[in-house]
């Protein structure tokens, strides 16, 4: 089960706030929008911002932890200009593992990926899924 919520997140004293949380074991997340932006402003980037934070934490879903190797989906995020930094997708070492954790077809997903970036304006992430779909499928 992953929540989405526009209250702002406080996991403990240690914290000033946190964009987003999951469990390993119990697959319950959740992530807030309350330090995202406002989207009458820039419809795009608290879009880009969500669905980053939300990828990320059904990643910890998963039992992924953070990717340190790598600019990487399951990178760790402190800040608004590191998500912003961050791509919307996994790198080849966190994509492997999305595969096998979730059973999924790899050129079904990046199709999928692209069509619903699409629907939505995300031009860069279309062509980039797009691309990755068709390579897993040419002969």
């Amino acid at each position: 089960m992953l929540g989405l919520t526009a209250t702002d997140l406080w996991p403990g004293e240690e914290w000033n706030f946190v964009f987003g949380m999951a469990t390993y074991d119990q697959r319950v997340g959740v992530w807030s929008v309350a330090r995202f932006g406002d989207p009458a402003q820039d419809r795009l980037g608290l879009l880009r911002r969500m669905l980053k934070t939300a990828l990320h934490e059904t990643g910890h879903m998963f039992t992924m932890h953070h990717c340190t190797a790598w600019n990487c989906l399951m990178s760790g995020s402190n800040n608004l200009r590191e998500t912003d930094r961050r791509t919307m997708d996994a790198c080849p070492e966190c994509t492997a593992k999305i595969w096998v954790l979730s059973g999924c077809d790899p050129a079904a997903r990046f199709q999928a990926l692209a069509k619903l970036a699409g629907e939505h304006d995300l031009d860069a992430e279309q062509a980039q899924w797009l691309k990755a779909a068709e390579t897993l499928v040419a002969p």
